[in-house]
């Protein structure tokens, strides 16, 4: 007995011990009274846990500072624990438990229209006394604390006021549309009241949309314009009021896009009828409601919709629809000037062309003075936001003006050459010129308007690089022909060299682009240029093909050398243009020839001929490989010219030595053999410093 009193004593100071260290102060056991009689025979104090000698009951370090950090654990997974189950019971049980009882509420009344239980007024009449009873039972429950549940009850409530209402009036015709229209806003405005009564947002959403649905579920037709507008203006400028007042930004979202929705569906439907002037008056009360907002998304979001909504009131109507398009656009630059609106200027400016894009009709061409005015000047307000921000904006936000300004020329030079290149094509190259020019003077603004401690070149070389891509479009633009493949090919070297200078290898980027283009054009129109042969009088190189191909390839060597003097970027890149010009003046030579030969009619072998030739041209073509590789100590020409000395003998004993005609077949290997000894000759010639070349290669 003794030792389990002992033990017990043992376990009672290390649970008072434990609560301590938690932060618990749990009092001591009161001492036993001593007139009592105890149900155990007195136990005298014990001495400190240290002195007990029980190793049975010695408590381990390890349990203790598990059983110190377990309980807190505990608690913070049974409040999670709690939290889901709170949610899934109390908040989405309660609401599907009204669409539920809702539900069965219109079965009853069908139940009861089927059987004749109740007759229309009664209906009604019970209806209205539920929705009452719903809303009075919230109230309650509400006041003992149930606010989640009491919010589902008056919801119910509301709904079942709106269901009778519009039954007595709709179904029942007991009362007329004027006084449903009337008790339906009072349960409109009471469902608010309750919103703000018990600072719940879930009521006030219920009546945002049962206001919504109240014209449409009394309407019988009948056009009440001006009265509806003015009624979606109160609605939603009431809504709005109290979610910001409130900071509930579900409500103000609700109300944005009931806003929109109904205005652009009126205006879609109405408008022509009623009057385009009052929609575009409701249009922009409207847009001003929303740019009082002090959530950024709520004013970008109504310029959209006044833009479009305006492009759909005034549609094919260019004069008027175009003054209130630009207003909207500069008062979207005012407002985001004011309120710091990050997207504010990208926002204006696709607003303004989905506008633009809603009006566009049969008659544009009407209008061309205008439209050109209109569209010149939202280009160039978008260029003066881009620069008036430069020196105050930094990190994304200039990102976003930079990209800003990018779309807008890439979208008013589309606009503008679909408006242009009927009546005025021949033009088109010197307006593209013109666009360039304006980003090249952005550029400089750009650059000169940014402080130098804060100075960032990516708006300067975003600007030269658009104006270098509208230059490269100007080019087919007005030139025609193989021209246009010289122009790029120019423009390609001439980007290198800037690249080159200003020591940035992003600009190399462009230069290879153009390229490209240049390439591509060359590879399938140039090269096609005469084909089929020309009988006769054939202008051997000096031609528009052989001309194009020349300056291709001059074009790629130029750039090959000023790449593999820039440190900015890897050596091995020049390696691209060098091969792709080689090749491309390897064929180029081929065509020439053979289009001669195709030119002459009094050879008598002219398959053998072009055999011949091309084995040599490939045979030279890898001797100036080898000597250049040589006399520069590069290794990558050694190498092509062995590859090309390696096609020359496949070539040669596959199909020269059997398909040539004798004559050919003798000069065939005299020429090439001596060719390919003479490459040999270099290898033998430099076989000594061979290794020292690779090495420095």
């Amino acid at each position: 007995m003794r030792e389990l009193s002992d033990a017990n004593a043992a376990l009672t100071r290390r649970v008072f011990a434990l609560e301590t260290a938690l932060g618990r102060q749990p009092q001591a056991p009161a001492p036993a009274p001593v007139s009592a009689p105890p149900p155990m025979p007195f136990v005298p104090p014990l001495p400190p846990p240290e002195a007990v000698h029980a190793p049975e009951f010695r408590p381990a370090p390890p349990l203790i500072r598990q059983e110190a950090v377990a309980p807190e654990a505990a608690a913070a997974a049974a409040i999670e624990a709690e939290q889901i189950e709170s949610n899934v019971g109390l908040k989405w049980i309660n609401r599907i438990g009204v669409v539920t009882v809702l539900i069965g509420i219109i079965f009853f009344f069908k139940y009861a229209v089927d059987n004749e239980w109740i007759g229309p007024a009664g209906r009604v009449l019970i209806g209205v006394l539920a929705g009452m009873a719903a809303l009075l039972a919230g109230d309650r429950l509400w006041h003992r604390g149930q606010e989640v549940f009491a919010q589902g009850v008056q919801a119910l409530g509301s709904a079942i006021l709106y269901l009778s209402f519009f039954a007595a009036y709709s179904f029942y015709d007991l009362i007329p549309q004027s006084a449903a229209f009337v008790l339906m806003l009072a349960t409109t405005a009471l469902t608010g009241a309750l919103a703000l009564r018990y600072n719940a947002r879930t009521p006030l959403i219920l009546a945002l949309l049962g206001s919504y649905m109240t014209p449409f579920l009394l309407s019988k037709g009948e056009p009440h314009d001006l009265f509806f507008l003015s009624y979606l203006l109160m609605v939603n400028a009431a809504a709005m009021f109290v979610a910001r007042m409130k900071g509930w930004k579900s409500v103000e979202s609700l109300a944005l896009v009931g806003m929109w929705l109904l205005n652009m569906l009126w205006t879609a439907t109405r408008a022509s009828t009623a009057g385009r002037h009052l929609g575009a008056i409701f249009t922009v009360l409207n847009w001003a409601v929303c740019a009082a907002s002090p959530n950024a998304w709520v004013p970008l979001l109504a310029q959209f919709g006044a833009s479009v909504s305006l492009g759909i009131a005034y549609e094919r109507q260019w004069g008027i629809t175009q003054t209130l398009l630009v207003a909207v656009f500069f008062g979207g630059l005012a407002l985001a000037w004011v309120k710091k609106l990050p997207f504010g200027a990208g926002v204006a400016l696709l607003s303004y062309w989905f506008g633009v894009a809603v009006v566009a009709g049969p008659n544009i061409t009407e209008h061309v003075t205008e439209l050109v005015l209109c569209y010149t000047a939202v280009h160039l307000g978008i260029f003066a936001w881009t620069v008036v921000r430069s020196a105050d904006v930094s990190g994304n936000a200039r990102k976003l003006d930079l990209l800003s300004a990018a779309a807008s020329g890439v979208i008013y030079y589309g606009a503008m050459y679909a408006l242009l290149r009927t009546e005025y094509n021949a033009y088109m190259g010197l307006f593209t010129v013109a666009v360039a020019a304006s980003y090249l003077l952005l550029g400089y603004l750009l650059y000169r308007n940014v402080p130098a401690e804060d100075r960032d070149m990516s708006g300067p070389l975003l600007a030269a690089g658009l104006a270098l891509a509208f230059l490269a479009l100007a080019v087919p633009i007005q030139l025609t022909g193989y021209r246009i493949t010289i122009g790029w090919a120019i423009q390609s070297a001439a980007l290198t060299w800037i690249a080159y200078k200003l020591k940035d290898w992003r600009i190399l980027l462009g230069s290879g682009f153009l390229a490209a283009l240049a390439v591509m054009r060359l590879i399938n129109e140039d090269a096609t240029l005469y084909w089929p042969p020309i009988d006769g009088g054939y202008t051997l190189l000096f031609n528009p093909r052989f001309i194009s191909f020349a300056v291709m390839f001059v074009s790629l060597m130029l750039s090959t050398y000023w790449m593999s003097k820039m440190d900015e970027a890897p050596k091995h890149n020049a390696a691209i243009p060098y091969l792709v010009g080689h090749v491309l003046l390897i064929w180029g030579l081929h065509l020439e020839l053979f289009a001669y030969i195709d030119s002459r009619t009094d050879l008598t072998s002219p398959t053998s001929l072009k055999a011949l030739i091309s084995s040599m041209i490939l045979a030279c073509y890898g001797f100036q490989f080898i000597a250049s590789g040589f006399a520069r100590r590069a290794a990558f020409p050694r190498i092509l010219g062995l590859i090309l000395f390696g096609i020359v003998i496949v070539k040669l004993y596959v199909y020269d030595i059997w398909l040539l005609a004798v004559g050919y077949r003798m000069v065939a290997f005299i020429v090439l053999g001596v060719m390919l000894l003479a490459g040999s000759y270099l290898y033998s010639k430099y076989r000594d410093k061979l290794s020292t070349l690779i090495r420095d290669a």
